[in-house]
């Protein structure tokens, strides 16, 4: 039961209940450098549409205002009854290695441990705005191209912000960007590389699934349409999503098109990709960052954690040389 729990607590469920038809808005930046709040509410035409706009957090390069860029730029899905700042380490590494980092704050989004100040109180009044996904987890059958919609709607949202932003627009390189994402998080940025054809967004080159919530898509043999390259982490002790990860035949490594990898740590649960557990930040950060650096920035680097610390497998197909 403590696992169940475990696992709905932290697998990212809907985004903020937008307007299918309503096309993204761009959004006003607080201080053009960390984060923006969404704009306050503007009065429509009679009949229209309300469509709420979820918080976007920003991650920048150390270099960013020296250099215009552009830069290659990451879009961070978090976890259900997560947030976006709840796997600091990893967002913090990718910015402070050359990347933008992007994270919209999903409408189940109720981590305050690692909020504080405006965006604590901001957490306070909308914890709990989506205590279930809009299907059960346990029932991946049921599970299509119109369940949890809105989170693919709150990544795309927030990449249209960047573009629209006049200070942001210019540093943001739109041929180098790559989506990463937790748990339902993972599902979100699968679905968006194509698990889900409907949701399909070719801007995106690479995909980084992090304990992924990927059975729908298993089920659905959705997978095989992704010809993205995609990175899958999960842990021995991640009993409610790695098993279905590696599993032989049909499970998510095996459907997915090469170039393709998957990394299992030893003893890792289903918290190690967040801010409660310490033990495994850095073999995270390292294995990340050389992912998104060959595939995105097209750096010649040999991927290889057969014999690494921490990992008890890790499986790779590159493709045709």
């Amino acid at each position: 039961m403590k696992l169940v729990l475990a696992f709905f607590l932290l697998v990212a469920l809907p985004v903020w209940a937008q307007d299918k038809q309503a096309p993204p808005e761009a959004r006003a930046f607080t201080d053009g450098r960390t984060s923006f709040e969404p704009v306050p509410e503007q009065k429509k035409e009679a009949g229209a549409p309300k469509l709420n706009q979820p918080r976007v957090e920003i991650w920048l390069p150390p270099d960013f205002q020296k250099h215009e860029g552009p830069w290659p730029m990451i879009v961070f899905s978090h976890g259900f009854g997560g947030c976006a700042k709840q796997s600091l380490f990893l967002t913090k590494h990718l910015a402070d290695n050359g990347y933008i980092v992007i994270a919209p704050e999903h409408e189940d989004a109720n981590c305050r441990k690692f909020v504080s100040g405006a965006g604590a109180k901001l957490q306070s009044l909308r914890s709990a705005k989506a205590d279930w996904p809009e299907k059960p987890f346990r029932n991946p059958e049921r599970w299509t191209d119109k369940t949890e919609a809105d989170r693919k709607d709150d990544v795309l949202f927030a990449v249209s912000s960047m573009f629209d932003d006049r200070e942001f627009a210019k540093f943001v390189d739109k041929d180098r960007m790559a989506l990463m994402g937790y748990s339902l998080g993972g599902y979100t940025v699968l679905g968006l590389a194509g698990a889900w054809p409907s949701w399909k967004d070719e801007r995106f080159k690479a995909v980084l699934a992090l304990s992924p919530f990927a059975d729908p898509f298993i089920v659905n043999k959705g997978l095989r349409h992704i010809k993205v390259p995609v990175m899958y982490q999960g842990g021995t002790r991640d009993s409610g999503i790695t098993p279905s990860l590696k599993k032989s035949g049909g499970g998510a490594y095996g459907i997915t098109p090469a170039p393709k990898y998957f990394i299992e740590y030893e003893g890792a649960g289903h918290f190690a990709w967040t801010e409660l557990q310490k033990d495994y930040q850095e073999i995270i950060q390292r294995t990340s960052l050389e992912f998104f650096d060959k595939h995105v920035k097209g750096k010649d680097i040999t991927i290889d954690e057969t014999r690494k610390p921490q990992v008890r497998t890790f499986w790779k197909d590159e493709g045709a040389p």
